[in-house]
């Protein structure tokens, strides 16, 4: 029940960390003034998270750790005010055909860091519109039960660049 009333707290400002379990978030969800989100160790049922991070419009700092997405393709971030975002896949157990055909889209106009590890290198990534990205650290490897197979069309990161003056 608790976590409920804080999935709809239009003043809660702080960082906002939660862990375990499955999960599905109602569309009216709405976190406007959250600055700091994490997630650790949760199984998303759907899509919801993403459009959860696109109604936290002042979101700054966006960090999942170890989080699946079991029924979903295309993982799409967007927060047009994030400046930190923290990825980390190192020890989710991913071995299922539908793991290793996943899309991963960050649309962060003001990211300034970003932290990337995935033990598969299978995945297709889109990056775009970072102007203001001045840290990374990515970390893509081979996970020892998976087989190797690497498309390297799909590891070619695009990282669109526009103009600001």
């Amino acid at each position: 029940m608790l976590t409920a009333f804080l999935f709809c707290c239009q003043t809660l400002t702080s960082k906002f960390d939660i862990g375990g379990g499955n999960m599905s978030l109602r569309a009216s969800v709405s976190l406007p003034s959250l600055k700091v989100l994490e997630f650790r160790n949760f199984s998303f049922l759907d899509s919801s998270l993403f459009d959860l991070i696109l109604r936290c419009s002042a979101l700054k700092d966006l960090s999942i750790f170890e989080c699946e997405f079991p029924n979903t393709k295309m993982l799409t971030f967007e927060a047009p005010s994030l400046e930190r975002l923290v990825l980390n896949w190192d020890d989710v157990v991913m071995e299922l055909a539908a793991d290793l055909d996943k899309s991963l889209e960050i649309i962060a106009p003001s990211l300034r860091y970003f932290d990337y590890t995935n033990r598969i290198a299978s995945w297709g990534y889109k990056l775009s519109n970072m102007a203001y990205l001045e840290e990374t650290h990515i970390r893509i490897y081979h996970a020892q039960s998976i087989p190797f197979v690497v498309d390297h069309e799909k590891l070619v990161v695009n990282i669109d660049v526009e103009d600001q003056g």
